[in-house]
């Protein structure tokens, strides 16, 4: 390659750059304008912040070194009460402006708050925080353990809240990597989040087997109570019964599908024996009547 043609492509690049820019300074300041708009209406139009964080997002994207984005971003998830969300954009703009004029009074509004605690302040060697993201990643994935479902409130809230901190976390992670990926290759860091995003998904099949255990406990309850009423009934209906039996191979059929699933069903099969035992007694009663 001759050096004119080397020129040329550097020509292409800045103003490829000069055009991302231009868009970004665009979004950012269309965004502006509807969370002032927002403001002005006293929030009375939830949509607006809606759009303004979509405009800041998508300014983000086109320019990720610019840091007054994040900051806006942050802003708009603190009017809304989001804490947390807020504090993963400012740890960005740390990244990647430490000496921001701005930066000093929001980390002592969060240090203050007592809301979210902060971390030390990174160091400015991309290289540096690299390996420090990478090594939290990994400690985070070195505690996960399989979630246990079963068909109790604390169990179901204990789930609820590992998988809102993980998906908190994840967020703060990969806003963080989206901040180095201006100075070096993060694909090894995104490789490292892959266990933490599959155990994300696990918390979620398992919230929805506790509500598959739930229901399917509701159901057995119900149907041990219309059970125990027919056998206090003087006159006994054998029809009832064939239904009744063909619900029991229905839950079975459900015990099966959750253990093969390799959820534990010990607390399942307390309640379905209750049944079976009733309606063993409502067969006796049918046979003597």
């Amino acid at each position: 390659m001759d050096f004119s043609e080397l020129a040329l492509m550097q020509a292409k690049t800045k103003d490829l750059r000069q055009r991302r820019s231009g868009h970004a300074s665009q979004d950012f300041e269309q965004g502006l304008a509807l969370l002032q708009q927002a403001i002005d209406e006293q929030f009375s139009h939830k949509h607006r912040l809606e759009q303004a964080l979509a405009y800041f997002l998508t300014a983000i994207r086109l320019q990720r070194s610019n840091p007054e984005p994040y900051l806006a971003a942050a802003y708009l998830f603190l009017l809304v009460r989001d804490a947390n969300r807020a504090l993963s954009y400012i740890k960005c703009v740390r990244e990647l402006q430490p000496d921001h004029p701005e930066l000093p009074q929001w980390l002592a509004f969060f240090d203050h708050s007592g809301k979210v605690p902060l971390e030390p302040p990174p160091a400015a060697d991309a290289d540096r925080l690299h390996d420090a993201l990478q090594q939290q990643i990994q400690a985070l994935a070195k505690h996960l353990r399989p979630p246990t479902p079963s068909p109790d409130p604390v169990t179901l809230r204990s789930l609820q809240q590992e998988q809102a901190g993980l998906r908190q976390q994840l967020q703060d992670f990969n806003l963080r990597c989206d901040a180095l990926d201006q100075e070096l290759d993060t694909g090894d860091l995104r490789q490292a989040l892959l266990p933490l995003e599959g155990h994300l998904a696990q918390l979620q099949s398992a919230i929805e087997a506790v509500f598959k255990q739930v229901q399917l406990q509701h159901a057995l309850e119900r149907l041990l109570e219309n059970v125990r009423k027919q056998l206090t009934q003087p006159i006994k209906e054998p029809s009832l019964l064939e239904k009744t039996l063909d619900q029991c191979d229905f839950y079975a059929d459900q015990l099966d599908q959750l253990e093969a699933d390799g959820y534990s069903i010990a607390a399942l099969k307390v309640h379905y024996i209750r049944v079976i035992r009733a309606v063993e007694a409502w067969q006796e009663a049918l046979d003597e009547f």
